[in-house]
Formats: structure tokens, sequence, C-alpha cells
């Protein structure tokens, strides 16, 4: 399905209709639906329930984490802060590497949605998920240089100071040619995994000099060049500002597991000057999603991630940053990673949201109310019209009542891929299910089901 990422969600271009035929099914479903407004129930298509969680079979391993409040922590069905994944005073970047290969399902499982919950996650937090099937594949395998620390100048090569970047700030490094045959910066040496095939990125501008020869960016190993990004085939303008920066990105394979070399502005003409801000390096996963902004809704503390596909991996790795958590800390109680059921018809238009308030009011004799709130807590009231008999009602739904018998958490993204997913999706208990019956007279093929999810605190 195409889409575009839109405020950091996946938005489909547009919902895939499948008729129940294509699924297996023996007969179409009758449309519209007995029930609902004005006596037609127009069901919500799109609507997934997801409850095998791989993190809670999974092995975790974080990059930080209080003694006694591990990743581990994150294998409870419980949301207490208390007793939640935390990291160390002070850091508030964190990763969290997943190895499902304890899942009761095998090796490689699949994926599709991922959520943190009752977190004390800022929306200035981004949030990263990758899929794959080694550990390799999902990790950075050194970080990219910071342009004033760990890079190694040429003998013709001098550091000048900083300059605007592409943002608007004063961050950019400017590097000047001193020499006619510059040997540049070589800011990025890693030990690869032979055969594995990696992205590196940056920014860059040319700020000045008449000559546009050399590399912007080189890739090489055992002194051969793998790729590299010529500075005459960049349309390398010095100005306007910002567009006279580009983004540079190679992609390469790696032979062999001898150390790769990443360098810039390389046999560049005397009196070049160029400016680098920013860059990137990774292997490329099974799945991506990118860098997240403005996931986590205000006030809810959750972060809910659908991709746009299933996928079949070991390992998934999850990257959260939030450096201006007043906090000084990362706070996640509850995660959610692992396949989904998305029923053809979608979620009945009775079905509802609420919340429920665990509160003591003490009313004065002139009236006057003085409020206690213990808790609160979100839930929705489901339901699903017509579910294929065979796969969606006994395949699918009435397992995940098996799975949940003792207590076990599910979510709910109703409307996948809206801006609101984050507000709208909610990972609790399955508190209660109506009695399954038919869609409609006639209608053996097909089944009415619905329950109620509570959030879990």
């Amino acid at each position: 399905m195409a889409g575009v990422y839109q405020g950091g969600i996946f938005q489909p271009s547009a919902f895939q209709i499948n008729s129940i035929a294509s699924a297996g099914a023996a007969a179409t479903a009758p449309m519209p639906y007995a029930g609902g407004y004005g006596g037609i129930d127009y069901p919500i298509v799109g609507a997934m329930l997801g409850w095998l969680n791989w993190i809670p079979v999974a092995q975790l391993l974080s990059s930080s984490e209080e003694a006694a409040l591990g990743a581990n922590q994150l294998q409870s069905q419980h949301g207490a802060v208390t007793a939640a994944w935390q990291t160390k005073a002070g850091v508030t970047a964190a990763s969290l590497l997943i190895d499902a290969a304890t899942a009761r399902w095998g090796v490689s499982v699949p994926w599709r949605a991922f959520g943190l919950f009752r977190t004390n996650l800022t929306p200035n937090a981004t949030v990263r998920w990758r899929l794959g099937n080694t550990a390799e594949e999902v990790t950075t395998p050194q970080p990219p240089p910071t342009w004033d620390a760990g890079v190694v100048l040429g003998a013709s090569t001098q550091r000048v100071g900083y300059t605007t970047d592409p943002i608007g700030g004063n961050a950019a490094v400017h590097y000047s040619a001193t020499g006619s045959s510059s040997s540049g910066i070589t800011a990025t040496v890693f030990t690869p995994v032979a055969g594995m095939t990696y992205q590196t990125a940056v920014w860059a501008r040319r700020i000045s000099g008449a000559g546009q020869l050399g590399a912007v960016m080189r890739v090489s190993q055992d002194g051969a060049t793998l790729v590299e990004h010529l500075a005459n085939n960049t349309n390398f303008p010095t100005s306007p500002l910002p567009g006279a920066w580009r983004w540079i990105s190679l992609t390469f394979t790696a032979p062999t597991a001898s150390p790769i070399t990443i360098g810039y502005m390389m046999n560049v003409n005397n009196g070049s000057n160029h400016a680098y801000w920013g860059s990137y390096l990774d292997p490329i996963p099974l799945y991506d999603s990118g860098t997240i902004y403005q996931s986590v809704a205000p006030g809810y503390g959750q972060a809910v991630h659908v991709a746009p596909a299933d996928v079949t991996a070991r390992f998934a790795r999850l990257d959260v940053s939030d450096p201006t958590n007043t906090d000084g800390f990362l706070s996640i109680p509850l995660a959610f990673g692992g396949p989904m059921s998305k029923p053809i018809t979608g979620l009945s238009t009775s079905s509802s949201h609420g919340r429920d308030r665990d509160e003591t009011v003490l009313r004065s004799r002139a009236g006057q109310e003085y409020l206690t709130l213990r808790s609160t807590r979100r839930r929705w009231q489901f339901e699903f019209p017509a579910l294929v008999a065979d796969t969606e009602f006994w395949g699918d739904l009435q397992e995940m009542e098996r799975a949940v018998a003792w207590g076990a958490n599910i979510l709910l993204v109703p409307y996948p891929g809206r801006l609101t997913q984050s507000r709208e999706s909610i990972f609790g208990r399955l508190a209660g299910t109506a009695d399954a019956g038919w869609t409609a007279p006639n209608s053996a093929g097909l089944r009415r089901y619905g329950g109620t999810i509570v959030e879990r605190l």
C-alpha cells in the first residue's frame, strides 16, 4: 500500500477494502449491515487487534537501566511507573534490543505494530523501530562523527570554524583545502560484517572555491574505493542558503570484514571550502520506521507505530530520545511489538470510547465539592459486525480470547495511520466479551463479536 509519513506516522494513500471472498470465504459480506444509525451500521474499516506480544517472552538488552528497573520490567503485564524500564539519571536517549528467538513460534516471528505505554516521554521525544534477522542489521556500527571530535584532518586540510547549518543554526563545521592535493577528512572507521549492506549520508555545502573536483564523500576498504560521490556530480552551488545544502547518500556492501573508512572532501582543489553537518551510518535492515517525530500524544504518554506491511524477523530494536525531558531519565512501563489481526470489515460504528475515574468526592453542607482523584483509565467497547467465521472469528479472535484469559494485554488500534493514532489506541486487559452471534439471518459464514478493553495501569 502506497503512503507517506505525516507527523511521524505512516499515512496510507487509501484503505484497500478487500472482498471477503479474497480472504478465502465462500460468500461476500452483505453491505450494509443491519443496525446502527438509521438502521445502517457502516463499519470503520482498518481497525487492528494485537495480542501476540513478543517483548514479554524475548531476551531484552538495553543501553541504559537502573539497577532495579531493568529492561526485564517490560515483561510484566502491569503499567506501574514504579516497576518500569528506567534509564540511569541523566540519560535521556537509549536503545533496546529485542531478540525474539525465545518466542514459542521459532527464531523469526511476524511483526506489524509497535507501542510504548504509560511513559514519561514528552511530545518532543523521537522514536525509531528497526527489524532484522541479525543483531548487526539493526545496530549502528559506530556513532556518526560530531565534526568536532573524532575526525582526522589530512595534511592539507584545516578546520576553519562554525558556519550556518541547514536548519538556520550555526552548528555546521567549515573546512578548507590548503593544498592542491587535499587528503581531506577521515571521520569514520568501523569494522563491518562481511556481505552486509550499509547506508551512509551527510549534509554538505560548498562555501567557496571555483573547482568542483574530488569527492564530497568516499567509502573505501583496504585502500580501494567502494563508492564515492564526486563533487562535479553534485550541482554544488554556494548560494542561496539553505538551498545550497545537499543531502549526500551512499549505499555499499562490505566485501570483507576489513575496516571501512569514510572520508570527506577527498582530493578537492586547492582553495575549496566545504561545510558538513550531521551524518548518518546504518546497516540496511528488513524494516526501518525512520526517526518518528511528534508521535507521543501530550497527556497520554504513549506512542504507537504501525508498519505498512507484515515483516518476519528475529530482532527488533527501539531507539528513543527525549533530550528535553525534565525528569532527566526515561521511564517506559509497558511495550508492545508483534503481529496484528485486521478484520476486513473493521469496527462497527456502535463501538465507543470512554473513561473510568476512581475518585472520592466530599461535599460540604454548603454544597461545595472536594474531589480526590486516585486514578483514571480509558476503555474501548468494540464490536466487529461481520467477521469471517472460519478465519477471523475462530482463527483469530477466539484464539485471542484463549491467549488473554490469564490477563495478558492486547492492543487495539482503531484507526491505523491517522494523526491521532497514539491517542485513540489502547493497550490493556480484555475485561469482558459479549456472546458472539451471527451478523444477519442466512449469514452462516459471518459472526458478530465484541468486548471491552480497559487501559492497563
